[in-house]
């Protein structure tokens, strides 16, 4: 495995940007997944399109820079 694997344990700090992205990307999944695929068929692209839509209001961005930091950090002390 890669020197940076798993990067779902980098630290999140509470509080934090970058942890409340991450809640809220686990609440709206918990909250529309299920909807979506539990829907009647024509109902599913109304749903997913909901669901993208939180999606983009969701800083995801804090988050992906939290786990690039943590990746990055990881790669100068623990690699090769």
């Amino acid at each position: 495995n890669p020197v940076y694997y798993p990067c779902w344990n980098i630290n999140l700090i509470d509080g934090s940007d970058a942890q409340m992205a991450n809640q809220q990307l686990t609440d709206t999944s918990l909250q529309y997944l299920p909807k979506a695929i539990m829907a009647d068929p024509s109902e599913f692209e109304a749903i997913w399109v909901e669901y993208i839509a939180a999606i983009g209001k969701i800083d995801v961005k804090a988050l992906e820079d939290k786990i690039n930091e943590g990746i990055q950090e990881r790669i100068a002390n623990w690699g090769n």
